[in-house]
């Protein structure tokens, strides 16, 4: 029988997506954290499954304690409690009378994926209810730990998005070790667990709905917040790349400009081939600047 209990952390393609404006709902301008000293995750949600009235009162958006984090609603609900607002993404903490430092880790690490998801920051959190039972600046040190230093594996939602993970692996996630699709590599409750604790980093194309849109909004997000379009890749037919350390970069940009990909050794074009093309316009050259040199100067270039 299916207990909640035995899935301890939120993990949903909902919970590590971008969307088109770059924020998930955009009439949300902050974090509310409400903490109680006692309950817990499971009597309120129990509490919920009995009551739809109650729910209706009090149901919140994401539920925490020692044991458990759950995403309950993905929008807002009328409720009759003061400390809820139609503007704030709403977490309701249990517990906090014990296991203190367990607690402020879990609401740690949740802070730090919906900081990632809507684009907030510490600045954008508002603590309510018992919050003086808690470390806030505990929890606030847990929430700011930047994913390009905790991950260690990058996570694609499809293998479209694989040639980005690697882009950006090689830009400024500095621990990666790895770059897997979704299902290739880790099973369901690693990732559950890497992702909430901040070891991996989730790809997601559900927000757009486009892998293009998907690819911009990252590459936005940590190469150039310039970055807004693909309309200088439009007479490109052919991207091609000089050694293998610029492979994904440049299979990304074939991606983009919806081009042929091949690597300049003579097999597919000869080099006065390669040379005529890219005078004309109709052929990208991924050239060796270093991979992250060459990361940041054909993104700048191309797609601003």
């Amino acid at each position: 029988m299916w207990k909640l209990e035995n899935y301890p952390y939120i993990y949903n393609k909902q919970d590590y997506l971008i969307l088109e404006n770059g924020v998930s709902i955009g009439r949300k301008t902050g974090i509310r954290v409400h903490v109680n000293g006692n309950s817990s995750v499971i009597d309120r949600y129990n509490g919920y499954k009995r009551d739809l009235n109650y729910a209706r009162k009090r149901i919140t958006h994401y539920m925490v304690d020692k044991k458990l984090c759950l995403r309950v609603i993905k929008e807002d609900f009328r409720t009759n409690n003061v400390w809820q607002k139609p503007t704030e993404v709403t977490v309701e903490v249990f517990g906090a009378d014990k296991d203190k430092s367990i607690i402020e880790d879990n609401v740690g690490h949740l802070l730090r994926n919906l900081f990632d998801k809507f684009g907030f920051n510490k600045n954008n959190v508002i603590f309510s209810g018992e919050s003086y039972k808690l470390n806030k600046n505990r929890i606030l040190n847990v929430a700011t730990q930047d994913y390009r230093k905790l991950a260690k594996v990058i996570e694609t939602i499809n293998d479209t998005l694989i040639p980005l993970g690697h882009v950006l692996k090689d830009y400024c996630f500095q621990n990666v070790v790895s770059v897997e699709r979704d299902g290739a590599g880790l099973g369901h409750w690693d990732l559950v667990r890497l992702g909430f604790e901040g070891d991996m980093y989730y790809l997601n194309n559900i927000g757009c709905g486009d892998n293009k849109k998907t690819i911009l909004l990252y590459l936005q997000r940590f190469v150039d917040r310039r970055i807004n379009n693909i309309n200088k890749l439009k007479p490109i037919n052919y991207v091609c790349y000089y050694n293998d350390n610029q492979k994904y970069l440049a299979e990304m940009f074939g991606y983009l400009a919806d081009a042929k990909v091949f690597k300049d050794n003579g097999r597919f074009f000869t080099g006065c081939k390669v040379r005529y093309l890219k005078d004309r316009g109709k052929l990208l050259y991924v050239g060796d600047l270093g991979k992250k040199e060459s990361i940041r100067h054909f993104c700048s270039k191309w797609l601003v």
